[in-house]
């Protein structure tokens, strides 16, 4: 008898009785020509109307996957197992055993639908108790369940690849950097949960997006230029209950981006908007050159000492630029030196051209080759450093 042969007797005969057989063969039947997998799929494409398109296509995929299984299967012509005094426990579509579409199927739709935010571990869980229930039914060789689970992660994997749906960013380490800001909604309202449902929703589909986000709440709270500013407690307060809200919902996938002005020569009030190092994985910080005398050592090295003192998570200068008032080929090498200096994560440069000089002035690098050129020969110089 061979090791086939023998692995499917003992998962034949191991934990059996008549009402286990009777449960497993149920369910069992819920993966015959995918119909679990295609029925998740449809809900998927019902009830994420945004990405309704994937959810078809990822669909789509898995119905091709069981086609090919199929046509494998008739190619092959491999019989159902056939084991003396132990005959199969469920009725099957063919008596062609290889591979196994139950496990193609399910393989194939545990890879796409995790990539559209479902659950990951459980979908891998359902794969799995699919594929195994075959052979405790009998009616396939570990080779055919195997085979089957091999050729579905192929297929995922290849359609996903041609997908197109936007994962080419996040799959080269990208992440999207979303801000939210709250111009008529009061700190104190939100830490008192009167927008919780928004709240939660917008969780929800941050983790059913399912790529990496770093989000910011009412950046620049230091400041005096916006609704949410100069409110230390009630900031606190609210930050810290949109955090529980986003981790209660499961979204994992962000890391949540502490973003104060960078304060100048006077940041010490940035202690009193912190929320807590359970509340924080990077910190932000904006600041800007207006003027030719401009340096890091003045718009933020006095900002990063204090908050060294209250954290070493990575810091990512979120909001930068040099204006062209200030000469931004003269002084990019000066911003990139700093980034390489204290070892910061990155710049995200503030690409906007204003028109209220000095304070709102012309940031785009648009149209000053110069400036494009010195910052090009500033980021290689940023590439050797180690990400955090």
């Amino acid at each position: 008898m061979s090791l086939d042969q023998r692995l499917l007797v003992a998962a034949r005969t191991w934990g059996h009785t008549p009402a286990r057989e009777r449960v497993v063969a149920r369910f069992s039947r819920l993966g015959e020509h995918a119909g679990i997998w295609l029925a998740i799929g449809a809900a998927g494409a019902a009830l994420d109307r945004p990405r309704r398109e994937h959810w078809e296509r990822a669909a789509g995929t898995v119905a091709a996957t069981y086609a090919l299984n199929t046509a494998i299967k008739l190619v092959v012509r491999r019989r159902r197992p056939r084991l003396a005094g132990l005959h199969p426990l469920t009725a099957t579509p063919t008596k062609f055993s290889f591979p196994s579409a139950h496990a193609s199927t399910s393989f194939a739709a545990a890879l796409l639908y995790a990539r559209l935010g479902i659950d990951a571990p459980a979908l891998y869980a359902l794969a799995g108790g699919m594929s195994l229930s075959r052979l405790y039914l009998g009616v396939h060789f570990p080779s055919d369940v195997l085979a089957g689970a091999a050729l579905g992660v192929a297929i995922g994997a290849i359609a996903a690849g041609a997908a197109g749906d936007g994962r080419g960013g996040w799959a080269n380490g990208g992440a999207a950097v979303i801000q939210i800001q709250h111009e008529t909604e009061p700190l104190r309202a939100i830490a008192a949960g009167r927008y919780d449902l928004w709240i939660r929703t917008y969780a929800s589909e941050v983790r059913a997006f399912g790529h990496p986000v770093i989000i910011g709440f009412a950046h620049e709270m230091n400041g005096g230029w916006y609704p949410w500013g100069k409110q230390p407690g009630a900031f606190v307060a609210a930050w810290r209950h949109i955090v529980t809200l986003f981790r209660q919902q499961g979204a994992t996938n962000v890391t949540w981006l502490w973003t104060p002005n960078s304060g100048g020569k006077n940041p010490s009030s940035l202690r009193q908007y912190w929320p807590g190092g359970k509340y924080v994985n990077w910190v932000g910080l904006d600041g800007y050159y207006y003027d030719p005398a401009d340096r890091f050592s003045q718009i933020f090295t006095p900002s990063i000492r204090v908050i060294r003192k209250l954290t070493r998570d990575p810091i990512l200068l979120s909001e930068t630029a040099v204006g062209t008032l200030a000469g931004q080929a003269r002084l990019i090498p000066d911003l990139c030196a700093g980034v390489k200096r204290y070892h910061l994560v990155g710049l995200i440069w503030f690409d906007v051209h204003q028109y209220d000089p000095p304070t709102h002035q012309d940031w785009q690098l648009e149209g000053h080759p110069a400036a494009i050129a010195a910052l090009r020969r500033g980021l290689q110089t940023l590439g050797a450093q180690k990400a955090p």
